[in-house]
């Protein structure tokens, strides 16, 4: 269940963090096994999750992206966040850019259940083009 449910910790010197996976294909997995077959590779999958989710160089790992698109060369509209990002921590980080003049401002018009922020980034930061 720790594959269908995910987990996230620390032990005794020890972390873990296992991504949700999709239940069918576990329990694909768990029958080729009982068959004496070797499992097939399984990925990371988030019920209603719109971002991208990327396979790394070495076997298991992964990285998760949001959605970002462009509206304006200095605003920048943000519909999903990556899985475990959580909206108002998101929202604290944005806050602490524009007390630092990293960004310029933001709104943000997140619902309970959808994500959409919108970034205005500095002039000097547009020219430049990173966040």
């Amino acid at each position: 269940m720790v594959l269908v449910n995910g987990a996230n910790g620390i032990g005794t010197g020890w972390s873990t963090r296992i991504p949700n996976h999709d239940i069918h294909d576990c329990i694909q997995n768990v029958r080729l096994m009982l068959n004496g077959e070797e499992p097939r590779e399984i990925f990371p999958m988030y019920n209603n999750f719109r971002g991208t989710i990327t396979t790394m160089g070495k076997a298991g790992q992964v990285a998760c992206f949001g959605e970002v698109r462009m509206i304006t060369r200095r605003e920048y509209e943000i519909t999903e966040l990556p899985p475990g990002v959580w909206t108002q921590t998101y929202k604290e980080r944005l806050m602490n850019m524009v007390k630092t003049k990293k960004i310029e401002e933001f709104e943000s018009y997140s619902s309970h259940d959808r994500i959409k922020i919108v970034v205005r980034l500095t002039k000097p930061q547009a020219r430049v083009g990173n966040v």
